[in-house]
C-alpha cells in the first residue's frame, strides 16, 4: 500500500484554500506483515526468509493432497472445503521470521516460530544452510524440501457414539465389540442449541448411547473402532473406519457426569488410565464441554449464548497417545472396568476426539 509520509515530506507553501502544500514523500507498506510486527520495507529489521522454489511448492502441495486422499479425508471430512487454502497459507506464513537465524540456530533448535505463529520443525523441513543469501535487512535460505504438517492438515478428528442406532447388527458387532454389555437406549439429553446463533453456526444436540451390564458382578469391556458414518438418504448408509496418520495426539472422550462408574481407558491395546468417579463430579468429561478447541474456524467473538463455552469442544483429555509406523491406520479405543459395577448403573457414551499435538508433524 502506498502511504503519504508526512514527517518526511517538506512543506513548500499554501494553496488557495489555505491547505499546506508538500513536496510529498510516499512510502510502501505491507499491513499484512506489519500487523505481525514485521515491516518488510524497513532497513532496521533483521529478518529471516525461507524461500521455496515453485517446484518445491508444487511438490509440497501435491504430497499434502495425496496424504489427505490416503487418509480418506478428501471430499467427506468437514475440514476439506478449505484444504487448498490451509496448504497455501501455511507455505506463506511459515517462512517469515523477525530475527536473523544462523546455521547454528537451525541445528540447535527443533522448532522455530514464524511471525504468524507457525511451527517450523527443523528436523523435518529441509533448508540449504550452506548457501545463505544476505540481504540489506536479513538473510534468505532456500528451502529444498517442505512438508505440510499433519497437525495443519488435520485440525482434529471427532465424532459421536450416537450413530450406533443406525448400524446393522454386523456393524454393531464390528465397531462396538463388547463383553458383558447389552444395548439399553439412545437418549437426547440436551435439545438443539448453538452458542453462535447470530454467526449461523450449526445447531447441535447431546445424544447419549447407553449400555447396561448383563452381569453387574463382573467387569465389562467395550472395544470401539472410530468410524465415519454417512447416510445415503435412501435408507442405507456407508461406514468406514477413520484412518489416523502416525503421530502424537491428545485422546479426549465424553460421557455423562455423575453416573457413579469409574472407567478405565486403553488405546490400541495400551492401558492409559482410570477416569475416577470423583473426577466425574466436574464437567471435564461431561458430553463435549471439557475444553480444548472449538470447531475449526468458529469466531468465538460472535458467540451470544451464555453457555458458549460448552459448544462442540474436544472434551475431557484422557492422555496423549502415539500412533507409530508410516501409514494411516484404524485405531481402537477400549473402555472397561476391572471389577463389579453397582446394580442398575449404565455406561453412557457421547463422543471421541483425537487432537493432533505439535509433535504430530
Amino acid at each position: 500500500k502506498k502511504v503519504f509520509d508526512k514527517k518526511a515530506s517538506l512543506p513548500v507553501g499554501v494553496d488557495d484554500t489555505g491547505s499546506t502544500v508538500y513536496d510529498s514523500v510516499f512510502v510502501v507498506t505491507n499491513s499484512y506483515f506489519t500487523a505481525k510486527g514485521l515491516d518488510l520495507m524497513s532497513e532496521s529489521i533483521t529478518a529471516t526468509l525461507l524461500l521455496p522454489s515453485n517446484e518445491v511448492i508444487e511438490k509440497t502441495r501435491k504430497e499434502a493432497m495425496d496424504n489427505l486422499n490416503a487418509w480418506n479425508l478428501l471430499g467427506t471430512h468437514e475440514l476439506q472445503a478449505r484444504a487448498d487454502t490451509i496448504i497455501d497459507v501455511f507455505i506463506l506464513q511459515s517462512t517469515f521470521f523477525n530475527q536473523q537465524y544462523t546455521k547454528e540456530d537451525f541445528e540447535s533448535h527443533e522448532d522455530l516460530t514464524s511471525v504468524f505463529s507457525r511451527q517450523w520443525r527443523t528436523t523435518v523441513q529441509k533448508v540449504n544452510l550452506e548457501q545463505p543469501m544476505y540481504m540489506s535487512n536479513g538473510t534468505v535460505y532456500y528451502v529444498t524440501e517442505m512438508k505440510i504438517p499433519t497437525n495443519v492438515l488435520i485440525y482434529r478428528l471427532k465424532d459421536f457414539m450416537k450413530w450406533y442406532e443406525f448400524l446393522t447388527a454386523d456393524d454393531k458387532t464390528a465397531y462396538f465389540a463388547s463383553e458383558n454389555l447389552v444395548f439399553n437406549k439412545l437418549e437426547t439429553r440436551v435439545t438443539e442449541w448453538s452458542g453462535w446463533p447470530e454467526g449461523g453456526f450449526p445447531m447441535i444436540t447431546n445424544r447419549l448411547l447407553y449400555f447396561k451390564m448383563e452381569d453387574y458382578s463382573t467387569p465389562y469391556k467395550l472395544d470401539f473402532i472410530p468410524f465415519r458414518y454417512k447416510d445415503s438418504g435412501t435408507g442405507s448408509y456407508t461406514i468406514t473406519p477413520y484412518l489416523v496418520p502416525p503421530g502424537e495426539y491428545d485422546l479426549c472422550l465424553g460421557f455423562e457426569q455423575n453416573v457413579g462408574i469409574a472407567y478405565w481407558v486403553a488405546f490400541n491395546g495400551t492401558e492409559l488410565r482410570e477416569v475416577t468417579v470423583s473426577e466425574q463430579t466436574a464437567t471435564t468429561y461431561h458430553y463435549d464441554r471439557g475444553g480444548g478447541s472449538y470447531p475449526e474456524g468458529y469466531d468465538t467473538a460472535k458467540a451470544t449464548n451464555s453457555k458458549k463455552g460448552n459448544y462442540d469442544r474436544d472434551g475431557g483429555k484422557i492422555a496423549t497417545v502415539e500412533i507409530t509406523g508410516t501409514e494411516a491406520v484404524p485405531v481402537k479405543i477400549s473402555i472397561y472396568t476391572k471389577g463389579a459395577t453397582e446394580e442398575g448403573k449404565t455406561l453412557r457414551l457421547h463422543h471421541w476426539c483425537l487432537k493432533p499435538t505439535k509433535n504430530c508433524y
